[in-house]
């Protein structure tokens, strides 16, 4: 099995990881990145960082600085790509370059020059939703998400025990829902302590109408309000803070989200197992 990795999925391996346990996993599978995704690591990998308490911030730091260069080796160079960008454009209809973009490319041109199907792994929930109808239509591969990964890694892996798989399950859904309980209170202040002299602006409305799509955990339409948010120039401080929580886009989605399929998931494992060769625990 080959693997192509987006940004979102190794951010959310490096942060609900510990002791490199799930690192180790990842680097015993045939997997690779673009040098976007890589660079999309480097940009906003570090996000987080301003959310732990003071005394550990440093610590993380390094612990991210030393784990983001060993992906370094593992991403594959603009000249190995059979597809060009144009190319890809005309076939996705879809014209934003980033790293959804180019590990899509990087899945159709390893899936013809290895001959065989590809794993694109996402938990960006809009783009699985767009580009797997093409690499359907292509017969590329298919588009996964961090929970099939972590179950990749369970029935793969012998000490890999069904406590752990609970246990990084549970982070992964605390990564997101966390963020969504944080910014709710952060956006609830600001829109409480709006600008006095905004008061009748029309962006205070939008707020509000933010706060209540993530409050209800309804998903659908939330980048487009979000960014007709950010983008105003008149509250930077705004702007600041949906940029630090900028991961929750992630859960975007028109039918099953991320955060219902952890949940799904971990309300299946209390009376059901992961099929796995060796019997464990």
């Amino acid at each position: 099995m080959s693997y192509i990795l987006d940004a979102c999925t190794l951010i959310n391996l490096l942060h609900i990881d510990e002791d490199e346990f799930l690192l180790k996993k990842l680097r015993k599978i045939d997997f690779c990145i673009t040098q976007k995704v890589y660079k999309e690591v480097s940009d906003n990998a570090y996000e987080k960082v301003k959310l732990k308490p003071q005394a550990e911030r440093e610590k993380y730091r390094k612990y991210l600085d030393e784990q983001i260069a060993l992906f370094r080796t593992s991403q594959i160079q603009e000249d190995d790509f059979l597809i060009t960008e144009e190319d890809m454009e005309q076939i996705l209809g879809y014209t934003k370059r980033n790293g959804e973009f180019h590990s899509v490319r990087l899945a159709f041109s390893k899936s013809r020059m290895d001959e065989k199907k590809i794993f694109f792994v996402t938990d960006d929930q809009p783009a699985k939703h767009l580009f797997q109808p093409v690499l359907h239509l292509h017969q590329v591969g298919y588009i996964e998400d961090s929970v099939d990964l972590l179950t990749m890694f369970f029935w793969l892996n012998e000490d890999f025990r069904k406590v752990h798989y609970l246990d990084f399950l549970s982070r992964l859904r605390s990564e997101y829902a966390r963020g969504v309980n944080e910014l709710t209170e952060m956006l609830r202040t600001y829109y409480t302590n709006f600008p006095k002299a905004h008061l009748r602006d029309p962006q205070r409305n939008k707020l509000r109408e933010l706060i209540d799509k993530i409050e209800r955990q309804n998903f659908k339409g939330l980048s487009t309000l979000w960014e007709g948010i950010s983008s105003e120039k008149k509250f930077p401080e705004l702007a600041k803070t949906l940029d630090s929580y900028k991961f929750i886009l992630d859960l975007e989605s028109d039918s099953t989200d991320l955060l219902e399929k952890i949940n799904t998931r971990l309300s299946e494992m209390k009376s059901k197992s992961i099929f796995t060769a060796i019997k464990r625990g």
